[in-house]
């Protein structure tokens, strides 16, 4: 039963985007001047210059960026050490978590309902011709498929048990092909939170800023309170986020001219 619903989640995603694809494509070709096929152009090659960015920024850290790191792994260590107990508190919590709350952090952080709204969401600008939607939706993609790319091959390279496995903390079963090895790092929280962090750095109102950081923590408190993950899993993966959303954000907008934010 599972095996056919994910088949057929696969198969509305990939439809849908076969759809937005060939509605991009006629969208451009009515273009007598070509500008719309330009603007096509020009996004994708800032998506994929931005994805570069992300992963060739630690290059060009200084110091004090380096000393941040540092920090980071020192609190993620700390959390690591306290990750049965932590684990165990989060799953004694899920019976008294709103089934809204879970549902959606579980719909809302899947990689294929995740980037059809991404990629709906740039879309929508580009076709109703709303450059700060338009802009936005290149930072949202770009961060997305670099969060999502490298969770996806650390998840691999290091194979750790889920808590749901009962196996403890330090089991590890690199290469793995069961899905339960998949735990560092939480792929539905990087995600989710990537969203919402880039939108969120959209705004200048830090109370707009806070609604979606705590809008986008509803995935990795739903993945705990399954068992899914650790505590360190699901932190890691939200402190990874913040510098490729602000990495490629900073490519955007100086290499790339893309003026984007909301004053408000």
């Amino acid at each position: 039963m599972s095996s056919t619903l994910a088949l057929i989640k696969r198969s509305v995603f990939f439809a849908v985007l076969g759809i937005l694809t060939s509605a991009a494509i006629s969208e451009a070709k009515k273009s007598r001047t070509g500008t719309r096929i330009s603007i096509l152009k020009y996004d994708g090659q800032s998506i994929y210059g931005g994805m570069v960015k992300a992963y060739t920024a630690p290059i060009n850290w200084e110091k004090k960026e380096v000393l941040r790191v540092w920090l980071v792994i020192a609190g993620l260590g700390l959390i690591f050490l306290f990750d049965e107990s932590l684990s165990k508190w989060f799953i004694k919590q899920e019976k008294k978590a709103l089934p809204f709350l879970k549902d959606f952090g579980w719909y809302y952080g899947s990689p294929e309902n995740h980037y059809a709204i991404n990629g709906g969401f740039y879309l929508y600008g580009f076709f109703a011709k709303n450059e700060s939607v338009r802009k936005a939706g290149v930072l949202l993609i770009s961060s997305t498929m670099a969060s999502g790319l490298l969770q996806t091959i650390v998840k691999t390279l290091v194979g750790r048990a889920r808590p749901l496995r009962n196996e403890g903390k330090l089991s590890f079963k690199p290469f793995s092909k069961e899905n339960s090895y998949y735990s560092f790092p939480s792929g539905h929280s990087i995600l989710s939170f990537t969203t919402a962090y880039a939108i969120g750095t959209q705004f200048n109102n830090p109370i707009y800023r806070f609604i979606f950081y705590a809008f986008g923590s509803i995935a990795p408190f739903s993945r705990l309170w399954a068992g899914a993950h650790w505590v360190s899993d699901a932190t890691t993966s939200i402190c990874l986020s913040i510098p490729i959303v602000n990495a490629i954000d900073q490519y955007l907008r100086v290499e790339r001219n893309y003026d984007t934010g909301v004053d408000i």
